[in-house]
């Protein structure tokens, strides 16, 4: 039985996430009325005349749009809670890491490490899940592709950028802070990453953003840089987006790739730990 002051406490780490939330689903379902309206009256103005593919490309468009605007908008709702928490948070973890024993400041020379490290960790869960749960749901990423060159700059500006911005903002830069000084340091990686995974509505999309999720968290976390977490969700999305828009993700769906990019990411992360525990 939680008492009074703990269900304020975590009342106050998730209320940013409730207005989110509210925001969201208030726009989206306004958004969704009037595109549904605008397309119906056309519809009704010259029935039979439309072209097939103009109807799929409303609806694409019709898809990012009700994505895009609910998203906006409930970034801009907590705006100023992320800049006060993004603003706090690096003032606090140096002196974490040193007490630790890590290396502070972070050597510039982690970042590609971790950069390459976190990709190859993407696409090993990708392909892995692909293995075993060869009939699992689409993808987000899946259900909006769109052909062609088109495909991948549309696919590339909102899964490899809009959607990592917004993500970070909300998860690791407000919702990993506020547990943080709640419950500890692993605490906040592992809750918030639970609550990301459960944010993308399937359970492979769930395991994979959950694994992520603490890669970007526990990065945040060595380098108090709110764009570190941004910058390796964005190159992981656009992984994926380059490896599927090119037909080259079928044929790394095998075993031994799986073992490969696996390899590579544990070497890269195992290698940034004991770069960062090095002494001075």
């Amino acid at each position: 039985m939680h008492s009074k002051p703990e269900l304020r406490e975590i009342l106050y780490i998730f209320s940013p996430l409730l207005m989110y939330l509210l925001i969201y689903f208030a726009v989206s379902s306004l958004t969704e009325a009037v595109l549904w309206g605008i397309q119906e009256h056309s519809a009704a103005v010259t029935p039979g005349t439309g072209d097939p593919a103009l109807y799929y490309a409303a609806g694409i468009f019709r898809k990012y749009i009700c994505q895009i605007l609910p998203t906006a908008a409930g970034c801009l709702g907590v705006r100023s809670t992320a800049i006060v928490e993004i603003s706090a948070f690096p003032r606090k973890y140096p002196s974490v890491l040193k007490d630790s024993g890590w290396k502070t400041p972070v050597p510039e020379n982690i970042y590609p490490v971790l950069l390459t490290s976190t990709a190859a960790l993407a696409a090993a869960l990708n392909v892995l899940f692909s293995i075993l749960l060869p009939v699992s749901e689409m993808s987000a990423m899946e259900s909006a592709f769109v052909p062609g060159l088109t495909g991948l700059i549309l696919q590339a500006a909102f899964y490899g950028f809009f959607m990592p911005f917004s993500e970070e903002l909300l998860f690791r830069g407000i919702l990993f802070p506020r547990l943080d000084r709640a419950y500890g340091l692993y605490f906040a990686a592992a809750a918030s990453s639970a609550v990301f995974g459960a944010w993308h509505g399937s359970l492979t999309q769930g395991f994979y953003a959950f694994f992520m999720g603490l890669v970007f968290a526990l990065s945040y976390a060595w380098t108090g840089r709110i764009t570190v977490p941004f910058a390796l969700h964005s190159v992981c999305n656009l992984v994926i987006i380059v490896l599927e828009w090119t037909n080259a993700y079928p044929h790394i769906c095998t075993l031994p790739w799986c073992a490969a990019l696996f390899a590579v990411a544990a070497g890269g992360l195992w290698t940034i730990r004991i770069s960062l525990k090095e002494e001075k």
